[in-house]
This record gives structure tokens, C-alpha cells and sequence, in this order.
């Protein structure tokens, strides 16, 4: 057992029809490939003996105040206390959508003025990106993340982070996206980095 004092909550963002989330040819909609990766996400960290609650295990987009609420009532019952929770919401990145850009890589967001819990994540996130070979986009050169003002790493209680895996926007990102090695590649960064935080704040 890795961690039974951490819980952690997924968010797939937006849902599988939900309009202009897509790649300029149409062959990546975010929201299914959010819930591929939340799929793959959450059964590592079951197998990993991690306790896991996929908050949007459905396709439909909920509203952003939907999905902040639910983490926090459940994150409010987690008998260890919402600040041994952590949520993670899954994305795809665009850049100037239905056009093909050179704008790539990959991204972990804390809110603006994160918890020093949600910042370690983040940090801990991006050192996997960064093992893993990926290109880390970031807005100061010695700060491997970004901050955001976004609902969903606002206005949960918990500590938490949003990952934006690769843009659908840019050709050789999509690529990887739709490929199941690429696929995988991401969604173990993310497990990786979940699984170091657990380790550190775990029993």
C-alpha cells in the first residue's frame, strides 16, 4: 500500500460533445480522450492501493461550480480532513482553436494564490513531465509550473492541480494524444507525480 491517509479526486474536463473542444480535423474531442485518460488514471492509482474517486465518470460537461461543489462535499467527508486530499482536473491544451499552431507541450496549473500543498503537487507533477521527456511550458525559467485563475483549482477546499497534457491544436501533439503509446506516456506522468505526492503526505 502506497497512501491511506490521501485521497485523491479526478476531474475529466468538459464532455465528449461539448462544442469547439476538438481538434482542428476532428479526430480529437477533449472530453473523450479526458475520460480515456481518467479511465487509465484511476486504475493505476486503484491498483496502487490508492483511494481514488473520479468525481464525472459520465459524458456529460457538468458545470464548473457542479464539479468544484461535489470534490468539496466529498472532500469534506474524507475521515483524514480535506487537507489530505488533492484534486486533479485532466485536459488537453488549444491554442487558437479549430487552427493548426506551433504552440505545444505540456502544462500543470496551481491556482493564483495556491496552498503550499497544491504548489508541492504541481511541483511534483512537472519533475514526472520532466523525467518523462516532455516539453514543460512555464512562465518563469526556474518555476517548472503555472498559476491560473480557473474554477477548478479556485474553488476547491482541497489542495489542487489542473494538467493540460498537450494542445490538440498543434499536429505532432495531437499525434500523441490519439496514439495509445502517447496516451499512456501522459497518463503515467500523471500517475507518477499523484503517486510521489501520496509518498510524501501519505501514512
Amino acid at each position: 500500500m502506497i497512501a491511506d491517509k490521501v485521497k485523491i479526486y479526478i476531474d475529466a474536463g468538459h464532455g465528449i460533445h461539448t462544442a469547439g473542444k476538438r481538434s482542428p480535423d476532428g479526430l480529437l474531442r477533449e472530453g473523450v480522450w479526458n475520460r480515456k485518460a481518467a479511465r487509465l488514471l484511476v486504475a493505476r492509482l486503484e491498483d496502487s492501493a490508492i483511494p481514488v474517486t473520479w468525481i464525472n465518470d459520465y459524458d456529460t460537461d457538468d458545470p464548473l461550480w457542479y464539479r468544484c461543489r461535489k470534490i468539496n462535499e466529498l472532500a469534506s467527508e474524507w475521515p483524514y480532513g480535506y487537507q489530505n486530499c488533492l484534486a486533479l482536473s485532466v485536459h488537453c491544451n488549444a491554442h487558437l482553436d479549430n487552427r493548426w499552431t506551433d504552440a505545444h507541450g505540456w502544462e500543470v496549473f496551481t491556482y493564483t494564490y495556491a496552498s503550499p500543498l497544491s504548489t508541492e503537487a504541481a511541483v511534483l507533477m512537472s519533475s514526472e513531465a520532466l523525467s518523462a521527456g516532455l516539453t514543460v511550458r512555464r512562465t518563469y525559467p526556474d518555476r517548472y509550473y503555472k498559476t491560473a485563475n480557473y474554477a477548478m483549482v479556485r474553488d476547491t477546499i482541497c489542495p489542487a492541480i489542473l494538467v493540460e497534457n498537450a494542445f490538440m491544436t498543434n499536429r505532432a501533439d495531437c499525434e500523441m494524444l490519439l496514439s495509445d503509446e502517447g496516451t499512456e506516456k501522459l497518463v503515467d506522468v500523471m500517475y507518477r507525480g499523484l503517486k510521489d505526492y501520496c509518498q510524501l503526505y501519505g501514512r
